[in-house]
């Protein structure tokens, strides 16, 4: 006995030595990662724009203010470098309170021509980027105010912004279905055109006909009117371009944040990733105090220097996972959330002592599920166990394994082919290689399901299954995570934290939830074992 005891003390000192090397080994590989990579790289599929702003200024300009709004970082896109060239002009030092303005000022201290050319350039990605974190900020009662009132070119309380918001909605309760229909009212009513005479806001809600800004205009007059704050976001769309044109967009503030909405091209919520916004609140990105000369353009750059786009290979490559273009940085991202999953398989089944079918399993459903999306998933899953549990009879109780998970898979995939047909039919599929995970995972878990009914009962194998499935409940709101998975994909020396922690646990020999009074229904009934068991099922697998 004190053998044993001694031998149980010994492994556990060498896991914490374990966990201990693991913890210093990840911080380590991160820290050395971040010393060795480079101030900026493009992973692959990524692209970088310039937007180039000339501004032409006249002769008998001297004191004359000119202030441009450089552009926002967003979900999809940062400003990596910005360039200016002002012969004639010098910088206004000056400090703002409101942190939702950002401007350049400068002033005009040449009597000759002066012209300022200004270049932004952005990486944009086509996936979230990591290290770009969006501003959060309440809004103040002075900005609400002014969000919410009139300027000089929307008139808030016209007859027509009021007419025309009764028609949409005679009641103001429900403000996020008022946002709604305000902007399906000017998406759908109110027509594009760009002929002169077309710029006047009551005039356009009266003929149905207005051009990109004013249409923006509109759906913040009558969002204003209905109470809700709102804003114009003057912008480019990043697309190649000589002679470009700015583009218009709204912003509505909704559940302490700002919502975008696109009136012309009909995007709501979430703008595609080349929106790129520069003045939040304004319609115009350059303002002056004196006329002048402005022209914009825009141009993807393909030159590696300055911005690590060589093709060339290097050792140290082998270590940078998002060098690979978007669909392998994908893949590779669900695939490195894999483990996250059974990490939480594992706490749930050793704190709560409950038990499902083996450690991945769930994770495999909860990956069956981001692959497939969780709908289609949910439906093959309910018809492949409603139809694998039915095709139960058909099976001989004694049957061997192999010869039982053919009968199995064949099961499984005529029904999960029926339920492709059937999701079809109901216009709700994406095809059948939706399936081809999937019906690998599912296989195994019927299988699961027939060994347990056989050697301990319908009913345990039943509730065994349940719990399998609120456990892939929750690995797949971990899987679903992509800013997380790519975060891994950046720094996939995490893992060694993982496996840490995985050790931690195991360590633990205390009580269970299933263990407190009340809570012993979590745990499964004991059982007598089987003498002469002809099959041994390997639980962690």
């Amino acid at each position: 006995m004190r053998k044993l005891i001694a031998q149980k003390k010994a492994a556990a000192g060498y896991t914490l030595w374990v966990i201990i090397v693991l913890t210093i080994i990840g911080i380590a590989a991160i820290s050395a990662r971040l010393m060795l990579s480079e101030q900026f790289k493009v992973p692959g599929g990524d692209t970088i724009w310039t937007v180039n702003i000339a501004i032409q200024i006249p002769p008998a300009s001297r004191n004359a203010r000119i202030q441009i709004s450089p552009p926002w970082d967003t979900k999809h896109s940062r400003v990596i470098a910005q360039k200016l060239n002002h012969p004639g002009l010098r910088f206004v030092r000056g400090r703002s309170d409101d942190k939702q303005k950002r401007v350049i000022d400068l002033k005009v201290i040449s009597e000759e021509i002066s012209y300022l050319n200004a270049e932004f350039t952005t990486h944009l990605s086509v996936i979230p980027l990591l290290r770009v974190k969006q501003p959060s900020l309440p809004l103040s009662l002075e900005k609400r105010m002014e969000y919410l009132g009139s300027s000089d070119d929307i008139h808030v309380e016209s007859p027509a912004v009021i007419n025309t918001l009764k028609k949409i909605s005679v009641s103001t309760e429900d403000k996020t279905k008022l946002a709604e229909d305000i902007f399906e009212y000017v998406n759908s009513r109110i027509i594009k055109d760009t002929r002169p005479g077309k710029n006047n806001l009551d005039k356009a809600l009266k003929s149905g006909h207005a051009s990109t800004l004013v249409r923006a205009k509109i759906m913040v007059a009558l969002s204003r009117a209905a109470g809700i704050p709102a804003r114009i976001v003057s912008g480019f769309i990043l697309e190649e371009t000589f002679d470009a044109m700015l583009y218009y967009w709204v912003e509505l503030y909704q559940d302490e944040g700002w919502v975008a909405y696109d009136p012309e091209k009909g995007y709501k919520n979430t703008l595609p990733n080349n929106f790129l916004p520069f003045n939040k609140g304004n319609a115009a990105i350059v303002i002056s105090e004196k006329p002048v000369s402005i022209s914009y353009d825009i141009e993807q750059r393909f030159d590696p220097e300055g911005f690590n786009l060589s093709t060339e290979k290097r050792v140290r490559d082998i270590f940078d996972l998002e060098r690979f273009q978007i669909s392998t940085r994908n893949t590779l991202a669900v695939i490195l959330l894999l483990p996250f999953g059974a990490l939480i398989t594992t706490l749930i089944r050793t704190f709560l002592g409950i038990r499902s079918y083996g450690t991945f399993t769930p994770t495999l459903i909860a990956l069956a599920a981001v692959y497939a999306d969780w709908v289609i998933a949910v439906v093959l899953l309910t018809i492949v166990i409603a139809l694998g549990m039915t095709g139960r009879t058909i099976i001989p109780g004694k049957l061997l394994r192999v010869p039982r998970l053919s009968i199995v898979f064949t099961i499984v995939a005529m029904s999960m082919a029926m339920g492709v047909s059937l999701m079809d039919y109901f216009d709700y599929s994406q095809g059948a290689h939706v399936v081809l995970l999937p019906i690998v995972i599912l296989t195994t878990l019927i299988d699961r399901f027939y060994s347990a009914a056989d050697e301990d009962g319908i009913k345990l194998a039943i509730r065994r299954l349940i719990w399998t499935i609120i456990i892939a409940m929750a690995c797949y709101s971990v899987l679903r995570l992509d800013d997380l998975g790519h975060s891994l994909l950046a720094f996939p020396e995490i893992h060694f934290f993982t496996l840490a922690l995985v050790l931690l646990v195991s360590l633990y020999k205390g009580k269970k939830v299933s263990d407190v009074p009340y809570f012993y229904w979590l745990a499964e009934p004991k059982k007598k074992k089987k003498k002469g068991s002809d099959e041994t099922v390997e639980n962690n697998l």
